[in-house]
């Protein structure tokens, strides 16, 4: 062996053991960054944001899930409803409350399905939704799925999708609420949550609804709700600060609307941050559903 060639191979032997102890030494990958996170989701992500659910939260937030939400209740007291990503349970809360009974939530976070139970709300269960879709063929009037599908990659949207109008009855209608990606602000909501995937519109929505074999689709924005001004409540703090909020979300929701009707003419673009979408498995639609 060439006497000078000898200490450069030495040298990077030397260098590719060190290498490979670090490499062995770097910590090992989870099979997917999601499951990391959603062990810890309710603690890590729920909590900071809005601390520990209470009854008055659940409560105050009936005006709101009304607003919202009341358009799509079944007149059937007894139909079969499920809050898919139900989290601790306050939309099923809300419904049982108004009297359905038959209410139920499902979700992966053993703490915010805990957390739920110990609020004394019923029917809540840790259960994966494609296991539930699978065996509920026909069975739902109603399923909603808020804040769900901006979780959930490009590839197996449509496949979620075709197995919910499976497990609709004729003429159930399934509920979306998800980042508006019309909205000038989507980014406070699409970037707030590292597992967030995309953002959705009312066209890409139709899309994907009118490929499943939906119809009757329904859009409406997620509008903030204000409490209404009774008494003296210029006397108050909150009352001022009520009546600013409301002020400006009026002057900031025109400004919005007016972008984009100078860009492209459009003058129905929903534009809030957060979208709320529903389509209909057909009445007449008798089988198992298109797919």
């Amino acid at each position: 062996m060439d006497a000078k060639a000898a200490p450069r191979k030495a040298k990077a032997a030397s260098k590719a053991k060190s290498g490979a102890g670090a490499a062995a030494r770097a910590p090992a990958a989870p099979a997917n960054f999601k499951d990391r996170i959603y062990r810890d989701y309710y603690k890590t992500h729920i909590l900071p944001r809005k601390g520990a659910v209470t009854i008055r939260q659940l409560d105050k937030a009936k005006k709101v899930f009304d607003l919202h939400f009341g358009r799509f209740l079944p007149a059937d007291r007894e139909a079969e409803i499920i809050d898919a990503g139900c989290g601790a349970g306050n939309l099923v809360y809300w419904m049982q409350k108004a009297g359905y009974g038959n209410a139920r939530g499902i979700d992966s976070s053993v703490d915010q399905i805990e957390a739920g139970k110990a609020l004394g709300i019923e029917n809540l269960e840790v259960a994966d939704l494609l296991d539930v879709l699978k065996k509920g063929r026909a069975k739902f009037d109603l399923i909603f799925m808020r804040d769900v599908l901006e979780h959930i990659e490009k590839e197996h949207v449509l496949p979620m999708l075709d197995m919910c109008l499976t497990a609709l009855k004729p003429g159930g209608r399934i509920v979306l609420q998800m980042p508006n990606g019309a909205s000038p602000v989507v980014g406070r909501v699409l970037y707030g949550d590292f597992t967030h995937e995309s953002a959705y519109t009312v066209t890409s929505l139709s899309q994907l609804f009118l490929l499943s074999g939906y119809d009757d689709l329904q859009f409406y924005p997620f509008e903030p709700h204000f409490p209404k001004l009774k008494g003296n409540w210029f006397l108050s703090r909150q009352g001022w600060r009520v009546l600013v909020r409301r002020a400006s979300w009026k002057i900031v929701r025109s400004l919005y609307w007016f972008m984009i009707f100078a860009e492209i003419g459009d003058h129905k673009t929903i534009t809030t941050f957060n979208l709320i979408a529903s389509g209909r498995r057909p009445p007449q639609d008798g089988g198992s559903g298109k797919r």
